[in-house]
């Protein structure tokens, strides 16, 4: 059996797969998932009766807290030599909408305007950590429909309708431990575990700030 996790997002979820069909559980969590996480984990545990061989988790990009709980998680998992532990994208594991055939857009709320998103379906686009107004000017270029996949993300739907002809809409997601499943059963993982947070350095951030309003004096 193959256990799933993502606590990439105020959402924490697992997942677990026979081979045939998913099992699910999921916490909203906003403060954080280190206490939530590990009894779930053993719920699925219990369910699959010492069946399970394989862990997958999301890496990120979302929450930085939530991303390290996931990962360091499966590190641990990892080092105890009792699972087979993958990592995937968590964007990816958010990109499933089965029967739908234009852009997929999952996207994580970055703040000050910003999201961490990618293109999935009728347009590609890597992972980043951009404006939204990025994929806006990117999917100005097409007439497929483009379904917003995340939570809480009524305000970037609001402004995609405004900015685009095509018909746009909005799905919210909750846990997304299948979809990591899913992801790495379409062979789109990696083995090393190691944490994806698209976040441009502090001091980065505010040189280029500074440098913006320079310019605008």
């Amino acid at each position: 059996m193959i256990l799933g996790i993502d606590t990439s997002t105020s959402v924490c979820s697992v997942a677990l797969w026979d081979g045939k069909n998913f099992v699910e559980w999921e916490q909203r969590n906003p403060t954080g998932h280190s206490s939530v996480l590990m009894p779930m984990m053993k719920r699925a545990f219990d369910e699959a009766e010492g069946s399970v061989d394989t862990l997958v988790v999301s890496r990120g990009p979302g929450s930085f807290t939530g991303v390290r709980i996931g990962v360091s998680t499966a590190l641990g998992l990892q080092f105890s030599g009792k699972l087979k532990v993958y990592s995937v994208s968590s964007l990816q594991a958010r990109s499933y909408l089965d029967g739908f055939e234009g852009v997929r857009l999952p996207i994580i709320d970055a703040r000050r305007e910003r999201v961490y998103g990618a293109c999935y379906g009728a347009l590609q686009h890597e992972e980043v950590n951009a404006p939204f107004v990025h994929f806006l000017e990117l999917l100005s270029g097409t007439d497929a429909p483009v379904a917003l996949i995340g939570e809480s993300i009524d305000h970037f739907y609001e402004m995609a309708r405004a900015a685009l002809l095509q018909e746009v809409t909005i799905n919210d997601t909750q846990g997304n431990a299948k979809g990591a499943i899913r992801a790495f059963l379409e062979g789109k993982y990696e083995r090393d575990l190691y944490p994806v947070y698209l976040r441009e350095v502090e001091a980065v951030r505010r040189r280029k700030e500074k440098e913006d309003a320079d310019i605008g004096d």
